[in-house]
């Protein structure tokens, strides 16, 4: 196989239950960049909170971000692509979530932002501890979400809503999923996430493959959510992960270990590296 680009998810993939890089994942990635492959971190997360193992390598110039709303060129430091959600559709997902007791945490220009009364209320919601670091650690805290929004009236890459129960969480899902302009995915059972009909991995990917020339062929995709499903789909070697879901899995030419595993180096090793 002639891998010239892998693109990974994050958090389940390459990093692991503790949002660190294993010894054993950086040293494949450094074998990968040693033979000429492009590493591209291709996350949910807003790019912000890309950990530092991560960016400083020399491989990893491209970071695809807020689910495929932006690919940003981290050496020159600017965005090569967007697809941002409307002010009109940020508007139309407020009004439903004004009906519900949620916890929003919204992606603005590379930057987090949530309420301040909401991490005042972290225990109330369904929130892992990876997703409690980053809210309490990386994100801007303003008085009032929603009136810093529409202050701002830039359209946004993302918004992460959480909730009390399932029961909620179903509610949500279902309303939000009738509206046109928005696309509702999720990384994990602890959170929906709203990006635009039209932002996903996989349309990031295949825009940064044609700017760069490389054909799909050559790309290897690795992940575990199912808001990693497109850039497995769009690829010519997809990878899920040995914790992924069922679902994930079905659209996956391998399965690999899990990330606790070292899963991602095992992948590299196997199918990209010569």
């Amino acid at each position: 196989m002639n891998i010239k680009l892998i693109a990974t998810d994050l958090d389940g993939t390459i990093l692991d239950s503790e949002s660190n890089l294993s010894k054993a994942n950086e040293l494949a990635l450094q074998k990968a960049i040693e033979q000429g492959i492009l590493v591209v971190p291709s996350t949910g997360r807003v790019l912000n909170q890309l950990p530092r193992s991560i960016s400083r390598l020399s491989g990893v110039q491209y970071v695809i971000s807020s689910n495929g709303a932006v690919i940003t060129d981290i050496r020159q430091n600017k965005h090569v692509y967007l697809d941002l959600i409307s002010i009109n559709a940020l508007k139309s997902v407020l009004e439903v979530l004004d009906k519900y007791e949620v916890l929003l945490e919204i992606y603005l220009d590379d930057e987090a932002y949530v309420q301040k009364s909401s991490l005042e209320h972290l225990d109330d919601y369904q929130v892992q501890r990876i997703s409690r670091c980053l809210l309490e650690n990386s994100c801007t805290v303003v008085d009032n979400l929603e009136r810093h929004i529409f202050h701002t009236n830039e359209p946004a890459e993302k918004l992460n809503i959480r909730f009390k129960n399932i029961e909620i969480y179903q509610s949500v899902w279902a309303e939000l999923e009738a509206l046109s302009e928005i696309a509702v995915t999720s990384s994990g059972w602890d959170c929906i996430e709203i990006i635009t009909a039209t932002a996903n991995k996989g349309n990031a990917l295949k825009y940064l493959c044609d700017m760069l020339h490389i054909s799909r062929e050559n790309v290897m995709a690795i992940g575990d959510g199912l808001n990693d499903k497109e850039m497995l789909q769009f690829t010519g070697v997809s990878v899920a992960m040995g914790n992924s879901s069922e679902e994930l899995k079905k659209e996956a030419d391998f399965i690999t270990l899990k990330n606790i595993e070292d899963g991602f180096a095992y992948a590299i090793q196997k199918y990209a590296l010569k």
